[in-house]
């Protein structure tokens, strides 16, 4: 999802339906509860909020009058108050929240990059476990002769 954020500033065509390629890298962050990672985009997120009310409204209006704005872009006004109730929000969690654990897949996808050889073998016995064949083929090729060897192992056990 940073890829995707940082692909989308050069590449309009990766941008959300709203113009806010943000929102993707927010939603996904929130739905996996990591608001400390979070809080590093919501200011990115804040600046491309602006320039877009810029682009439709008055946004000194917006910081001098915000009644008066209100009135006058309903919408934005409701839209913006939304983006800073959730970034207050996201700020207060962030304190407080510890992350959903990933899911068993993605975590073992991850140990088997791992520098560790614990973490790696552990993945190899998920990928044994549920006939993952073409994962064990590519740990065959690992660096680490014991991780190559287990692998082969595997391998042998799954014919």
């Amino acid at each position: 999802m940073y890829k995707y954020w940082v692909d989308s500033k050069h590449n309009p065509s990766l941008e959300s339906p709203e113009g806010f390629p943000e929102d993707y890298i927010i939603s996904s962050y929130e739905e996996a509860e990591m608001y400390k990672e979070l809080a590093a985009f919501y200011p990115q997120a804040y600046d491309e909020k602006m320039k877009h009310l810029a682009a439709i409204s008055n946004v000194k209006l917006l910081k001098d009058d915000f009644a008066a704005y209100k009135k006058r872009w309903p919408q934005e006004a409701k839209d913006y108050k939304k983006f800073i109730r959730k970034w207050e929000d996201a700020k207060k969690l962030a304190k407080t929240t510890k992350p959903k654990p990933l899911d068993p897949a993605v975590q073992y996808h991850e140990w088997f990059y791992s520098d560790k050889q614990e973490e790696v073998l552990k993945a190899l016995a998920y990928y044994h476990e549920y006939k993952v064949r073409f994962m064990l083929e590519k740990a065959m090729k690992h660096t680490d002769p014991k991780v190559a060897a287990k692998a082969e192992e595997y391998l042998i056990n799954l014919k």
